[in-house]
């Protein structure tokens, strides 16, 4: 009986030890634990989720924004988890028709076209994103969405300079360019 009650004490001590710690969002990571998880305890993610639309330089632009919870992410040379937005996107000319679109990719398989979030203002209503930039890097930026009604949210999107070269973007490659409108204060209407 006392050596059953000892392998038992002994279990739950070892599996309290690797019990994942759940942290808000925003908390710090460089004073987390190894393989915290950044939860969204008070959902201020979910107002970004949905289908958005913009109007711009005669283009249509939809974003299809979900919500993927305990995503692995690593940093500081540590392992962690969180929830965050995922952002796929069609953009369509002035006849409707799709000239670049985001909207099956599967981000594990294309990482050059992962738009994802990084970080959140719950009292600004605002969320920050990393664009990867796409096929050749080109666009890779950071975005920033704010949300101003229940239907509607800022864009503005601020694009780093990348230099093309044949490793990032080899010869019969489709020609770089940013499909997304870099622009500040585009608004998106939830649909």
């Amino acid at each position: 009986m006392m050596k059953k009650l000892f392998y038992g004490l002994l279990l739950f001590y070892v599996m309290g030890c690797r019990a994942q710690q759940v942290l808000p969002l925003n908390s710090v990571w460089d004073d987390s634990p190894n393989g915290s998880y950044f939860k969204d305890l008070s959902n201020e993610l979910n107002q970004f989720v949905g289908t958005w639309h913009a109007s711009f330089d005669g283009k249509t632009i939809k974003l299809f924004i979900s919500k993927e919870l305990q995503k692995p992410f690593a940093i500081f040379d540590k392992s962690f988890y969180k929830d965050e937005l995922v952002v796929r996107y069609q953009i369509l000319n002035s006849s409707g028709v799709t000239i670049h679109s985001t909207q099956n990719l599967n981000f594990t398989v294309n990482e050059k076209f992962k738009f994802v979030s990084v970080a959140s203002r719950q009292l600004m209503n605002e969320v920050t994103l990393v664009y990867n930039g796409g096929a050749c890097g080109v666009g890779l930026g950071i975005v920033s969405f704010r949300i101003t009604s229940p239907t509607q949210f800022k864009w503005n999107y601020k694009v780093q300079p990348k230099a093309l070269t044949t490793n990032s973007c080899p010869p019969g490659t489709a020609e770089p360019a940013i499909y997304l409108p870099t622009v500040e204060n585009l608004i998106f209407t939830k649909q």
